[in-house]
Order: C-alpha cells, then structure tokens, then sequence
C-alpha cells in the first residue's frame, strides 16, 4: 500500500478511489435483490425502532428505557428522511450536542458545551464500538464513514470513561453501519448514491452487504466526494483581506468481515479542506506563517479483528487487537511552501468477559492495554524536498514520543423486576501520570416497559495527549508542559424516558463539575537558561462548574406527519478563567439551543424541514447574536424493475444565513 509522506509519492486517496469504484460495480450487480429490505427498513414502526438494543452506553445491549447511561439514537429513518448529508450533520439536532469548529479544525463535536481547543479529543468516535485517533493529537474525524453507509448514530453524552477509557471525557459518538438483516439462510443487500450539488459538489458511492446463515457475512462501503465551496473574503489578525473558498474532498473505503467466533473490521479514508491557518493569518508575505486558505489534509486506516467466544449460556469471552494510523498535512506559509506532516499510531489489545452469575446479577470484567507513539510531526519545504536543519524546527520536538496506557475495569448489574442497578469502575495506569479511578453509578426504575427514570452519577478522565506534553516550535512561541495533569469531571443527572401515543420523550437535567481543563495560557518561561517572554504554555486550569437540561421529543405517524423537537440548556460558571483574562469555557457557548424537523409523506412522495436555533453567545471582543438556519428537502421513491430508487433535493440553510462561530481558541 502506498500512503501519503509529506505530501509526496503514492497518495492513499487514489487507492481508496479504485476501491470505491470496485465496490460500485459490486453493488450495480447485486442491488436487485435487496430492494425489499431497504424498504422495509424505512417503514419501522415508532415501537419497532425503540426495541432497536443500543450498543454504546453498556457491556450488553440494552434498549433506550434500560440502558445506564444518557443515550440519544439518530435511526436509519431519520437520516433519510431529513437526508443528512454528513455525521456532523445529523449530530447538530442532537440536545446537549454541537458540532463545531476553529480556525485550525472543522467539526469539532462538543458534548455539553465542554469545547475543545485545537483538536477533538475530548468525544470519543467509534465505528461499530471500536474507538479510532490520532495518537499525536488526539482527535477523531466523524467524516472518515459516510452517512449514507450508517445504521445509526448513537450519542451517549455525559462521563464515558468507565466504559471507553482516556478519550470518552465528555460523551462519546458509536457509528453503527449498515448490515445486511440477518434472516433466513442468504441475505444480500446493497445501494449506491449519486450526489451532485451547488458550489459544484459531486459525489458517489455504494454498500454492499451479504449474510449466510450462522456462517459468513461481509459488507464492502466505499464513498469519494468533491465540493468545490463557496467562496468569501476573510480578514486575517494582520488586517489582511482575502479570497477563500471552502472547499472540502474526500474518500473513504470500509470492509466488515465476519466468520463465526471471528470478526475484522478495516476503514480507510482521505480528507482534504481549507482553513484558516496554522495561525488564522495569510502571512504579510509568502513565507510568512500562516496559510489561510491553503489545503489541510487528514487520512488513515483502522485494521481491528476480535474474537469472541461462549462458554453455555451464562459466560462469554471477548479477544480484540487493533493498529490505528493516523496523519495530518497543513500548510505553514501563503505560498503553501512550507508544510508539516503529523503523523502517530495507536496499537491496542484488550480482553473481556461477560458472567451471568444469576437470573438478577450481571459481571462485566475487562484488561486493555495501549501504546501511543508520534511517528513525527516535520516540518519541510516542499519546493526543495527537504526538512528544516534544526531538530525542533523539522520535529516540533514530537518524533517518536511515546506513551503507554493499561487499566483494568469491572461492572457489576443487579436486576429486578421494576428497578435495576449498575456500579462500574476503571483503575488506569498511565505511564507519565499514574493511577486514575473513575467509577459511575446507574439506577434505572422501570414504571412499566416504556416508562423508566434513571439517576447517574458519572467520573471521567482524560490523559494530556502526546502533543499536549512535548510540543515546541522552533520559534519558542508555543511549548507544551510535562508537568499537566489528567482532565477530571463528575456529573449528577436524572432522566426521565416514555413512551405513548406515538410519542417518544426523554427529558433529564444534569450537575457537572470539571477540574484540570488544558489550555494554552501567554507566561514567561525559561528555557536552557534563557528567559522567553509571553509565550504559550499548555497548563491546567481551576475547577469549573455547569448545570444543564436537555428535552426530546419524538412524533411518528407516516399517515399524518412525523416530527421531532430536541432542546437544550447550559448554564456554566467562569471558575476556569484565568487571570481575569475574561476568558473561560462557557463564555463561548450559547446557552440555549433548539433543533425541530417535520416529514409530511404523500404516497412515494415526502418532504421534511430542519430549523436549529441558537441564542446569543460572548465572543473575544464582542457579543453573537442569536442565530438559526434552516433547511427543506423532498424526495420521491419508485421502483424501476426489482430497484427501488429515491430521488431527494434538498435546499441547506435556506435563508443563505451567516454562522458566526466565536474563536475561542486564540486569544
């Protein structure tokens, strides 16, 4: 395989790309026969899609009423419907949930208004329940599976780590993809989308997903897209005006195999868009720092294989290992001659086992184990193929730093008839920080089977990235710091759940306490014995509080109309701002948001509209005044032979509406 080094040789994009139009032929052939299912599945019932077992939020699946955690579902239904072009998206209508971005990164998804600074690395993203980062930075990249090869998207929100470990810290995002129904001896099921659009968008790509009987399955997806964006003018820090478009392209390929006790999961994906910067500036001259507008690319490859086992009914066992590569690419310079190539992998193993001890307890218990490594972070000049002379100039002082990361966890679950009972921990041991214990608490009452009230009370933990330790530029303007310590929090919440009347409702309110938030602040430092003044330095930050609630609300009824309404509110302290800087976390967040769709379905015909809403929010130097967008689609579904074939239009943000995001990050 040839991947992508500093820009140069054979790019991973074009062997994505041969995959995908691979795979589209695949699916040409064998759609035919999968017409009917696809159908079927977008006429689930209210009560059909609520006895849907969620994955994310527990050792065993549970539906919504009963599982421990605060989980919100996006359904295959849904995503067609209101057609959700991408996962950050579909996630925005999410209460309690945002998706954002700065000038360095786009869609950052922030859980409870916790925000993240540079990178993403404070949600946790996984396909199919297998997390996947940058082990140099951190982050995760939610366009790395198309929405169109998505099941459903399940969004706990709140602590996470007793579950998934260092990363989960404010929530954590479970992309479940698209399978084949596992009925009868042979299933085969397939699509293929065809997408073109203003700003010049195009795009294309297909599934195809087979299933035999307690034997074999497989499903193949493959996407690539092109948008060219729109373009706008764009004022840098040195009072500067410019042309930028905001073009963004990409590819994605993902295999899921599975025999037996064995399963292997594989996803590539080649990522390409503008930004604003290394710094938001395009650089007084061409090799100046900056870089507005030029290209930041991100790709990499997940290769995970677990194997399970039972032993009776009552006791199983769960074996899985997985590599996890990772790069970025962005550009330093207006003449985008000088670049830097981040680049780190993650190797991860870890062994489970689930004990029924009786008919009312439940055991869960759990070893994992985790080296992160930055392969480098190189800087070099294009035009001459080489790396800056000065080692911390051309490695930001990150090549081939790393860290290694075990715990242990249990989860114990006492069940009866009206009620039930989990308490869960994780004893972590880091190499650079030590011991960490996080536990959480979940009482779930149970009224009946589709009313339930659930208290929790969560911790969570997050290790300083690798970036967030060792990194130095060899200007000395920024330095990470090897003395921060682990992101801490605690959350109180209780929910209500019911169901009735074609209604679905969840409502819940919350207490969150956050301590040890990293952040970059300006101090004088010394360094080899020479004093630096005013540079950045990654350090942690005081205790901070918030109280929040979230409502949604969910109406089915094909025969009249569909709808949803999702709510939230979050109203935090400034315990984190530093120096009386009039900087802190929920400066920047708005304290109310609203997201409410609608589907009307005539026959083959339906059309749908999504309204967000935001309220007013503090940025660096002045107020954001409320905002909102708003989005209609249509779509027509026929048949042509044995193909079911949907044609959809959609007009997003109407009202040609400029989103204003605060940037929070420089400051």
């Amino acid at each position: 395989m040839g991947i992508l080094i500093r820009g140069r040789g054979m790019k991973i994009r074009d062997l994505l790309r041969f995959l995908v139009f691979s795979l589209f032929l695949i699916c040409i052939n064998s759609y035919q026969i999968s017409a009917q299912e696809v159908e079927d599945l977008l006429e689930l019932s209210l009560e059909e899609l609520l006895e849907i077992e969620i994955e994310v939020s527990s050792f065993k699946k549970e539906t919504i009423f009963n599982t421990p955690s605060t989980v919100t579902v996006i359904d295959r239904e849904m995503i067609k419907k209101y057609n959700f072009s991408s996962v950050p998206e579909a996630l925005n209508l999410v209460a309690g949930f945002s998706v954002t971005r700065t000038y360095l990164k786009r869609d950052l998804p922030t859980a409870r208004g916790i925000l993240q600074d540079h990178y993403a690395n404070k949600v946790l993203v996984m396909i199919n329940g297998i997390p996947t980062w940058h082990a140099t930075t951190g982050e995760s990249n939610l366009n790395r599976v198309n929405i169109n090869d998505v099941e459903r998207i399940e969004v706990l929100k709140g602590p996470s780590s007793v579950l998934y470990g260092t990363n989960a810290y404010s929530g954590a995002v479970n992309l479940i993809l698209r399978r084949a129904p596992e009925k009868g001896e042979k299933e085969a099921v397939g699509s293929a989308h065809f997408d073109v659009g203003t700003e010049y968008l195009f795009g294309g790509g297909g599934n195809y997903c087979y299933y035999k009987k307690d034997s074999f399955s497989i499903a193949l997806y493959g996407n690539s897209s092109y948008e060219k964006g729109h373009d706008y003018v764009f004022t840098d820090e040195e009072d500067i005006s410019g042309h930028i478009r905001e073009y963004v392209r990409g590819s994605n390929f993902t295999l899921d195999a599975r025999y037996k006790n064995h399963a292997l999961l594989f996803n590539g994906f080649d990522l390409h868009e503008s930004y604003l910067g290394v710094i938001p500036r395009f650089g007084s001259e061409p090799t100046a720092t900056g870089g507005a507008g030029n290209d930041h690319s991100s790709n990499g490859y997940l290769l995970h294989y677990a194997f399970s086992n039972s032993f009776g009914e009552k006791w199983n066992i769960k074996l899985g290992i997985m590599y996890d590569w990772n790069q970025r690419d962005l550009s330093r310079t207006l003449d985008d001659n000088m670049r830097s190539n981040i680049e780190g992998h993650r190797i991860f193993g870890c062994l489970g086992s689930d004990i029924s001890l009786n008919d009312r307890l439940d055991l869960n218990l759990g070893a994992e184990y985790e080296y992160r490594e930055s392969l480098e972070y190189q800087n070099y000049n294009v035009m001459e193929d080489s790396l800056w002379d000065h080692d911390i100039a051309h490695h930001n002082n990150l090549k081939n730093r790393s860290v290694y990361e075990s715990s242990v966890f249990g989860q114990l679950k006492y069940k009866r008839k009206l009620f039930s009972l989990l308490i869960g921990t994780r004893y972590t041991y880091n190499e650079r920080f030590g011991d960490n214990l996080s536990s959480r608490g979940t009482f779930v009452f149970n009224i009946n089977e589709k009313n339930s009230i659930k208290l929790i009370v969560g911790q969570s933990y997050r290790a300083p990235s690798l970036f967030e330790l060792y990194f130095r530029t060899p200007q000395n303007t920024v330095f990470g710091s090897k003395d921060l310590n682990p992101e801490k929090s605690t959350s109180f919440e209780i929910a209500y759940l019911a169901s009735f009347n074609r209604f679905f409702a969840q409502v819940l309110g919350y207490y969150a306490m956050y301590d040890n938030k990293i952040h970059r602040i300006k101090k004088d430092i010394t360094v080899d014995g020479v004093l630096l003044e005013d540079v950045n330095v990654y350090t942690n930050g005081e205790q901070f509080e918030a109280i929040g609630g979230e409502f949604e609300i969910k109406y089915q009824n094909p025969k009249l109309v569909s709808a949803f309404l999702n709510y939230g509110f979050i109203l935090g302290n400034d315990g984190d701002e530093v120096d009386d800087s009039g900087h802190y976390n929920f400066k920047y967040v708005p304290v109310h948001t609203i997201c409410a769709g609608v589907v009307k379905e005539f026959k083959n015909f339906f059309a749908s509209s999504v309204i967000n809403y935001q309220s007013d929010m503090d940025g660096p130097d002045e107020e954001i005044s409320d905002q909102y967008t708003l989005d209609l689609n249509f779509g027509f579904s026929h048949k042509v032979s044995s193909f079911h074939v949907l044609h959809t239009l959609s007009a997003k943000n109407l009202l040609d509406e400029t989103i204003l995001v605060p940037e929070y990050v420089r400051i």
